[in-house]
Parts: structure tokens; C-alpha cells; sequence
């Protein structure tokens, strides 16, 4: 079925399809597919049975030819459409076997050319079970367009086409010596008519081509500001390419509907905003840990910062630091709450430069911080295609741009310095160390652990996984530590001010709601809180050799030579890996580690997700003695599959 709807404001396109059966068949009938493409340029909607997979996460069971797979999505390029993704159940069709036998596939889909794309970036296909069919039921839905303007809070945003005008640069240089400025939503609507080109707009572009090419340049910029792809640097104008980034990001972060901490499912806004709030209010409470436990630990860590490197730290920050931060960040990263991204900064540095400068170095060396500057919204990014609980939603935060300057300053001054205070078994974020060093360390323990045999002596391997790792951790724990280590009371003061003063909103399909201030957590989104977590990482390594050298915890080490060390652990941020022997204290010790470290740094394990694998002849009650999964081997390590092949 081919059909052109006409509504209120334009036409659109439906076309329902049913994909060939047979393979021997099926390429004529994607080639048929792309001709209907380019038979309008009507916004278009096409969904149906395509009996066909992109990928073969979207199948169970036997694996599917990749030619097959190659073929559908050759069409759907060639077509101009993509993926509207999808809600609810995974799979779209059951082959209704017995196990082992039974298949599920995605074989249904929605998708949409990039025009339907920005007019109805809301749209949603939802997959709804039919109890008496073997394909779910697509419902696919969507707003009209001035009821998807009225759903939204109109927030302010800087549009990096602004920068192409000579009238911005003027109105920016006459604003800022203004208390009071001109709205630049107004000056957008005035100058831009923000949004898609109407038709007299083509016709006046197509009679002036100098016109068009700058047009393009201007469109190719906002898409590539919206659309997040930093990876993609050079070629052509891409601005489609872009516009389709966008607008699927749009759509796959769009919160429609979230499940509660009692599996209920809520789709007014109010009650997902409460469920949203419960959650971060629930996450950023405080459970100061018990001085006993803090002291415990704090104990356990060497001062490493010697003087040199306190006195370099305590240098007053410079106008050079400063600007050296500005232009050190990517450009079109997501902009802050007052909706200026770092390029307009940049572009604008002569104007703006001095003012900005006075701002940071103002809380840098005087240690003066307004709370309105540490202000921050919080924007959930979906981890899956269809995301039903807070679980699977990545939180973001944005800061004001003062406050991320201020902390890529002191984060500058870290860095060259991280190499002598961190040990070696931490491998991310310092200069010289790379993440495959870990990677190799684990695949070739883990490795050595799945060969050995009861003669070489029982190991485990117990990979850890902290609940919000960053969230999590207490301010008093972080200031210990700091201290420990020896840096500066007034170096710590600075880090403490930066931490404690922020307070958040969240940003929920585009509109704010919200306030509240956290009790504890490390915040992520500034270049200055990756140092601080693998500070607080450090605890746990002086944990481990503690235990190490009271002979409470012995390591593995692979016998490659006669001398080879032992490994008792490898850190990637708050990705860990414990490696020891198979015995009743050694285990009962690090379960021991891992209380003590919870409950000083306030750091949640998540048992859940911890799994163990040991190697052969390990007896059945030492196996289940720290109370989490046993697994024949670690999925994946740090992105990779955590066990080699066999030599």
C-alpha cells in the first residue's frame, strides 16, 4: 500500500510494505523498494513486515547470513530512511517452537524519510503483543506540529549559524557592554525564521546561488551542532547526514513513559517527573559513613605529593591558564544551562574574553563561587533502544561554562602529576598509561585462570561493579583522602568548593523542573571529577596491598618466567578486577575489603552484577562463599571479551 495524506499543512507519504519471503527474490524487491523513494519527496512514513533484520542482536537462535542483513540496510540507505526505533517488547515475530527451537526477530518496522524525521521528530512505534498472531501490532504515533511547540518550554539555545552573521558579532559586542541586552530568541525568529526553509525561501536560494551555498553552510553547522556527531570532522556539507543524526537522537531520548520502583507503569509527565525526582533525591541523600571506617582506611594511604608539587599547585592561576582551558574543550558539546556552548566563547573571545577571564580566576585564586554559577541540569540519555526504567537512562550534566573552565584549569595542573600518585594498577586518565594495558593484563589472566588445573594451584577472578559509582561517594571521604595524600589545605578548599556548592535541575523532553542540592557524589560532566574519583579509587588499591603484605591476600601471576609477579588487581575508574586464591580466608578477606571501602567512602556494590570466575578443582561451598554468581567466564572487560582463545 502506497498512499499521499493530506492534512492541514502539507502532504505526507504512507506506504505499508511486506517484504519477499524467499531470498532468491528479495533483492528485486529492494531494488523496487528504492524506486518508490525517489517517486515523491513528501514527508514519508513507511512501516510493515520487512522480513528482515539490520543487525543480529535483533534475532535469537541461528545467526543470519550477512549479505541478507547487508541487502535491507543498502535499501533503507538508498531510500533515504531510518530506523524510528521502538517501545516495549524487543522482538516483533516467534517462530512458536518449544526451546531450544523457538526464534525471535525484529522483523517488523517503522521508518522515515529525514523531512518526516523534522516534522515529527516525536514520533514513536510502539510494539503491541497480539495474542493471536505470530507478529506484533506496530502502533505508531506522533504529534502535529504546533502541538509539538506547545508541549515544550521555548529554552533558549545558542545556534552556531549565528556565526556566520557580521549583525551577531555587532549585536554581541554592543549587548555585552550592556546590563540589559536584546533577546537573541527574538533576533533568531527576526533574522533566521528558525526552523525548516518554506517554499518561497527555495525559490529565492535557487535564483541566487552565492546565497545558497552560504545558507547551507549556516544549516550545515546548526545539524552538526544538534546532531552530536564530533567524530566526523571533514568531507562534504553533510547536512543531511547531520539533520538525520539530530532528529534520531531526538526521538531516541524522548521519555514517554518510565516504569516505577514498584514496576508500574507511568506516562503523564507529573508522575514520570516524581518518579525522576524520587530517584536523584534517593541517589544524592547523604549516609555519612562512620568515623571509625573513614579513619581505618585514611590510615593505610603514604602522603605522595611532595613539596614541589604543592608549590606548583600553589601558584596563582593565570589569564594564559584560563584561556588555555576555554579553547582545550570541544566546541559544540552540549551547552550549558543558559544555553551558550563553548564555541560562542570561543568565536566571540576578544569580546567576551576578559570578563570571562575576571569570572574564573576569581573563584580559582580567591575561592569565590556564587551557587547560581554551579548550577546544573541533569539530561538523561537512553542506554537502549526502548528504555523502561531509570536503569537504563545515562544521566548528563551541563555546566555553566565558568565553572567548567575553572575546573579544566585545575584539572590541567593535575594531570603531568598523576603519574607519581597513582599506582600502577590504575590504567585510565593518566599520561603514558593506556587502557590496553589493563585489557592485556586481563585477558591473560583470565586466560591462565580458565587453563590451570588442580595441580597449578585454585584462583578466582571477581569482577566488581559499583552502583553510581560517582554519585555516590561522601564528601568527607573525598576530603580524607585529598588531605591523606598530601595536597595543601587550600588546594583541597578549592576542590571542596567546586564539589559542594552544585545544585541540580532536570531536564525532562526539553523543560526544567525541579531543585534540589546534594548531600555527597563526585559530579560528572566537568574535566576535573575523573581525577578526583581515581583518588578516591586509590583507597582501594591500599586496601589490597595492605592485605597483600599481611600475606592475608596473594595475587595470581601467570608463569611465563620463573620471577613473574603476582596481579591482585586492575583499575579502570570504577571498572575492577580482583584476582586470588581459592581459599576461605582469602575470599572471606575480600569480601572483608569490600564492606570496609563501602561503608568509608560510601560507595554501593552492586551485587547484582558481580560475578566470579574460578578455575578448576575449587570446592562447591568456597565457590558460593561471597555470596555472588559463578561464571565460567567474564562476558567482556573494559568494552573487550575478558577471556582470550586458547593457545
Amino acid at each position: 500500500m502506497d498512499v499521499m495524506s493530506e492534512d492541514s499543512t502539507a502532504n505526507w507519504r504512507f506506504t505499508g510494505f511486506y517484504g519477499e519471503p524467499e531470498a532468491s527474490r528479495r533483492r528485486t524487491v529492494w531494488e523496487r523498494f528504492v524506486g518508490l523513494s525517489r517517486q515523491s519527496d513528501a514527508p514519508w512514513l513507511c512501516t510493515g513486515d520487512f522480513n528482515e533484520i539490520l543487525t543480529q542482536q535483533e534475532k535469537t537462535g541461528t545467526m543470519r547470513p550477512t549479505w541478507k542483513m547487508e541487502d535491507f540496510c543498502k535499501a533503507l540507505m538508498q531510500s533515504d530512511l531510518c530506523d524510528l526505533c521502538f517501545r516495549a517488547v524487543r522482538y516483533t515475530w516467534c517462530n512458536r517452537r518449544q526451546t531450544p527451537n523457538i526464534v525471535w526477530a525484529r522483523l517488523d518496522q517503522g521508518c522515515g524519510n529525514p523531512r518526516w524525521c523534522e516534522r515529527h521528530p516525536d514520533t514513536t512505534v510502539t510494539h503491541k503483543v497480539v495474542s493471536y498472531a505470530d507478529h506484533v501490532m506496530l502502533h505508531v504515533q506522533w504529534r502535529g506540529k504546533e502541538e509539538n511547540r506547545g508541549r515544550r518550554t521555548n529554552q533558549f539555545r545558542f545556534d552556531a549559524r549565528w556565526l556566520q552573521s557580521e549583525e551577531c558579532q555587532l549585536i554581541v559586542e554592543s549587548a555585552w557592554q550592556r546590563p540589559v541586552c536584546q533577546d537573541p530568541n527574538t533576533w533568531n525568529t527576526r533574522s533566521w525564521e528558525a526552523g525548516p526553509l518554506d517554499i518561497d525561501r527555495h525559490a529565492e536560494m535557487d535564483r541566487v546561488q552565492t546565497a545558497i551555498e552560504d545558507h547551507q553552510g549556516r544549516e550545515m553547522l546548526k545539524w552538526k551542532q544538534l546532531s552530536k556527531a564530533h567524530w566526523l570532522r571533514d568531507g562534504d556539507n553533510n547536512t543531511r547526514f547531520f539533520h538525520s543524526q539530530a532528529s534520531n537522537r531526538c526521538r531516541q531520548n524522548t521519555i514517554l513513559r518510565l516504569r516505577d520502583e514498584e514496576g508500574v507503569w507511568k506516562e503523564r509527565d507529573e508522575d514520570i517527573q516524581n518518579i525522576l525526582l524520587w530517584y536523584f533525591r534517593e541517589i544524592f541523600t547523604s549516609h555519612s559513613p562512620p568515623n571509625t571506617e573513614l579513619n581505618e582506611v585514611l590510615l593505610l594511604m603514604q602522603p605522595r605529593i611532595t613539596p614541589e608539587i604543592n608549590h606548583n599547585l600553589a601558584k596563582l592561576f593565570t589569564v594564559a591558564e584560563v584561556k588555555q582551558s576555554i579553547f582545550g574543550m570541544f566546541p559544540f558539546k552540549s551547552p550549558s544551562p543558559d544555553g551558550m556552548p563553548l564555541v560562542f566563547f570561543q568565536k566571540f573571545w576578544s569580546t567576551v574574553g576578559v570578563d570571562v577571564t575576571c569570572a574564573t580566576l576569581r573563584i580559582l585564586n580567591d575561592h569565590v563561587l556564587l551557587h547560581k554559577m554551579n548550577y546544573t541540569h541533569i539530561v538523561l540519555i537512553s542506554k537502549c533502544e526502548s528504555p523502561k526504567t531509570m536503569a537504563q537512562l545515562r544521566p548528563i550534566s551541563l555546566y555553566d561554562v565558568i565553572v567548567k573552565a575553572t575546573s579544566k584549569c585545575v584539572a590541567n595542573r593535575l594531570k603531568p602529576m598523576l603519574d607519581c600518585i597513582i599506582s600502577q594498577s590504575q590504567s585510565v586518565f593518566i599520561q603514558g598509561r593506556l587502557i590496553t594495558d589493563n585489557v592485556l593484563r586481563a585477558l591473560e589472566l583470565n586466560h591462565h585462570l580458565q587453563s590451570s588445573h588442580r595441580s597449578n594451584g585454585s584462583n578466582v577472578s571477581i569482577k566488581l561493579d559499583m552502583r553510581k559509582a560517582y554519585d555516590m561517594v561522601e564528601w568527607s571521604f573525598l576530603r580524607g583522602v585529598l588531605l591523606r595524600l598530601g595536597f595543601n589545605h587550600r588546594f583541597v578548599a578549592l576542590i571542596m568548593l567546586l564539589v559542594t556548592t552544585v545544585s541540580y535541575s532536570i531536564t525532562l523532553n526539553g523543560d526544567h523542573f525541579g531543585y534540589f542540592r546534594p548531600e555527597h557524589g563526585i559530579h560528572q560532566g566537568v574535566p576535573l571529577s575523573p581525577y578526583l574519583f581515581i583518588f578516591c579509587a586509590e583507597v582501594f588499591s591500599c586496601l589490597i596491598q595492605d592485605a597483600e603484605h599481611r600475606e592475608r591476600l596473594t595475587g595470581v601471576a601467570v608463569a611465563v618466567a620463573r620471577q613473574a609477579p603476582r596481579v591482585s588487581h586492575l583499575l579502570f575508574a570504577d571498572d575492577t578486577l580482583v584476582f586470588c586464591e581459592a581459599t576461605a580466608e582469602q575470599i572471606s578477606e575480600v569480601k572483608r575489603i569490600l564492606r570496609l571501602y563501602s561503608r568509608a567512602s560510601g560507595q554501593e556494590i552492586n551485587m547484582h552484577k558481580l560475578s566470579m570466575v574460578v578455575s578448576g578443582g575449587v570446592p562447591g561451598p568456597i565457590r558460593h562463599l561471597l555470596g555472588v554468581k559463578v561464571v565460567p567466564r567474564h562476558d567482556k572487560y573494559l568494552g573487550l571479551p575478558a577471556m582470550g582463545c586458547q593457545s
